[in-house]
This record gives C-alpha cells, structure tokens and sequence, in this order.
C-alpha cells in the first residue's frame, strides 16, 4: 500500500514498520504446544534446529520515490524494485506454509522489479528454526531459482532471527534493515 501510494504521488514519503511490544502467556502456549520453541540458540535453515525463540522489537523504514530521495540528495541504503504477495488459500494455518503460494510470491516478486534471478547474490530468508517452516522455505527457494545458470547454494542466505529471534510482526522490517546494512557494509550478518 505504501508503494502504491507514492508511485501514485498521493506523498513524498511513508514510514512503514511493525512492532511486537508484547510476548502474552496465549502466544507461548501456542508455540509450546506447536513443540515450535527452542531452548538454545535459534539455528535458521539448520537440520539441527529445535525450533525458535520469541522476542519483542520495532522496525521502522521511511520509503520515498527513488528519483525524489536522489533529487533531494538523501542517504538511500536500499531500493525496493518490487513486491510479491501470494496466497491460494489453502495454508494449514500461520505455522504451516504452503509452498505454492511462497513460489507464486517469490516469482510475482522477480516478475514486478525486473530483476534475474541469475544475479541474485544474498537472500534474506524468513527462516526461523522450525524445521517445517524452514524446510518448506527451503524447498520454496529451491523451486523458484530452478533453471538459474549457477546453484542455490552459491547464494547468500541469511536470517535476523539467528541473531534477535522471532518478533513477529516486526520481524520483515528488521530484515530489511539488515540487509541493506549488509549490502552498505559488504559484510554478511547472521
């Protein structure tokens, strides 16, 4: 919606964030009952992993239309050149993803920002140390980047959680914010 609304010029700029301020016992007791919660270090991607931990944050960016923030000569740390939003309904639920709908956003994705999935060098995966969540990403990725002239493997995947763990909502933002301090500094985090 932010993106719509400044390529449409409605206005020169739009915060977007999300916040998760409080972990409450029903949160817990879903994740526990899930058995989705690790007692030890959240390992992303990992055939090891015990599953996640829950933590509290807030991630706020300030979007602005790329020829205006260069106009401006404003510090510009990332461009988002598209978006890809998918769902065919038929998810088992928040903890179960589908990996269709992941492949359908994964391409929608490439397909608006004109980008080639050959020249992909880092990705910042969702991954949060459940193993079905995590394999099925995995999976996603590794269906998606089928055809590319080099190997999944010869791609950077990394994932905030390794680090803060799981803020839901918050959690997309502070990926972003990661990875354009990834790609500013040229240093792989987490």
């Amino acid at each position: 919606y932010a993106m719509k609304t400044l390529a449409n010029g409605e206005c020169e700029h739009m915060i977007v964030g999300g916040v998760q301020t409080s972990m409450n016992i029903p949160i817990y007791e879903l994740f526990t009952a899930l058995e989705a919660l690790s007692t030890e270090h959240i390992r992303p991607l990992d055939q090891g992993s015990k599953g996640t931990l829950l933590s509290e944050g807030v991630g706020f960016i300030v979007l602005r239309r790329l020829e205006a923030a260069i106009k401006d000569h404003e510090k510009i740390y990332g461009i988002i050149s598209g978006l890809g939003i998918a769902s065919d309904g038929k998810g088992k639920g928040l903890l179960a993803p589908n990996q269709i709908g992941q492949v359908l956003a994964i391409n929608k994705a490439y397909t608006s920002s004109n980008l080639s999935k050959k020249d992909i060098s880092l990705i910042e995966v969702h991954a949060t140390g459940i193993k079905h969540g995590d394999k099925t990403e995995l999976s996603s990725l590794c269906e998606a980047f089928d055809g590319i002239e080099r190997p999944l493997s010869s791609i950077g995947l990394t994932s905030i959680k390794s680090l803060i763990g799981h803020s839901i909502p918050a959690s997309g933002f502070a990926s972003i914010i990661k990875l354009c301090l990834c790609l500013k500094s040229k240093k792989l985090i987490g």
